[in-house]
């Protein structure tokens, strides 16, 4: 009788304890995981808000802090759209800013930008497929593109890109002379979920081989990967890139956004935001934004130098030299930038 009482008190127990101590917490973490919404965290005092690492540390050491990635499109900088995101990567972000902006301009009856120019940061095969997909001209950078034009990287005989490959038999050559055969092909995911078809080439006799360990450390025989359509795509950004209008887009691009978030962060000392939530802090950005356009072109008409009429023409009506007027917009440059949250 004593162990059935000691029994039914120990269950009793340990009810009392998941009731109030398993079962609260239990909805705690399921609050958490919804706010988290597919991000590794978030911040109490903003739930909309990412730890993000920022470069504000007057050590020059970066910080974790609640922040929002922005990401702003300019022009003769007049900033063209805005759109907010909870990322910290600007490559999984930059199809939903074009989309933004496609539909910001076909709202006032304005066709895309004919060309797109952006950092590295952007460079991926999803981003690629889509500016091919909108007709735009690619002027996006891809990781690696000033690294691959240095003297040491560019006679490295072991890099995969230096290596020979015959397009008729399809096979690469490595430095010793063996032949890495094309062996099957496989589907890898993004982590957005974007999938890319890759092709996988492997070596045949790399265990008596003088020159290993300087050209891979794995413990099999070498394989690599190769991604067609994304070295397509990058080729013709390297093509672009390269000609005489990418090189006058790269140097733009330097002076472009960034001028902006310069004008935003330091001058106007814009470096936090007032309000909390999504919502209300695109709709914050969104007031900077049409202050400094307006700003822009108030102080551009009055830069603007009057040129002298024709007998035909009215005294009273001066043209103005520099056209303040967005009309077509022929290239579209993309920043991103992390602003603290509130």
């Amino acid at each position: 009788m004593d162990r059935k009482h000691q029994s039914r008190q120990r269950c009793k127990k340990k009810v009392k304890t998941l009731k109030e101590d398993y079962l609260p917490k239990l909805i705690q973490y399921e609050i958490h995981q919804s706010n988290l919404n597919g991000r590794n965290s978030y911040a109490k005092t903003d739930c909309d808000a990412t730890f993000l690492r920022m470069k504000d540390d007057h050590m020059g050491n970066g910080q974790l802090k609640p922040a929002y990635n922005v990401q702003i499109g300019t022009e003769h900088q007049y900033i063209i759209n805005y759109t907010f995101h909870q990322q910290a990567n600007d490559m999984p972000v930059l199809k939903e800013h074009l989309q933004s902006t496609k539909a910001q301009l076909a709202a006032i009856g304005q066709p895309m930008p004919q060309r797109l120019s952006s950092d590295a940061g952007y460079g991926s095969e999803e981003n690629y497929d889509y500016i091919e997909q909108e007709g735009l001209e690619n002027y996006v950078k891809y990781p690696g593109f000033y690294q691959e034009q240095k003297k040491t990287r560019r006679q490295d005989p072991f890099r995969r890109e230096n290596l020979y490959y015959n397009p008729e038999q399809d096979y690469f050559v490595c430095p010793m002379g063996q032949h890495l055969a094309f062996t099957h092909t496989t589907i890898i995911h993004s982590k957005s979920g974007y999938p890319s078809l890759v092709r996988l080439y492997q070596a045949q006799r790399c265990d008596n081989c003088p020159l290993r360990g300087q050209c891979h450390d794995s413990k099999t025989e070498r394989v690599i990967q190769i991604n067609p359509n994304l070295q397509r795509h990058k080729d013709q950004a390297r093509r672009n890139l390269h000609s005489l209008r990418g090189r006058f887009l790269r140097r733009k691009r330097s002076v472009e956004p960034e001028s902006v978030f310069g004008q935003l962060k330091w001058n106007r000392k814009f470096n936090r935001f007032l309000l909390k939530g999504m919502d209300k802090v695109s709709c914050e950005f969104g007031i900077l934004a049409i202050a400094h356009n307006l700003k822009k072109m108030w102080s551009a008409k009055r830069k603007a130098r009057i040129v002298p009429m024709g007998p035909n023409l009215p005294s009273n009506d001066p043209v103005l030299t520099e056209n303040t007027q967005i009309n077509t917009l022929k290239c579209c440059f993309i920043k991103t930038q992390s602003l603290v949250a509130a």
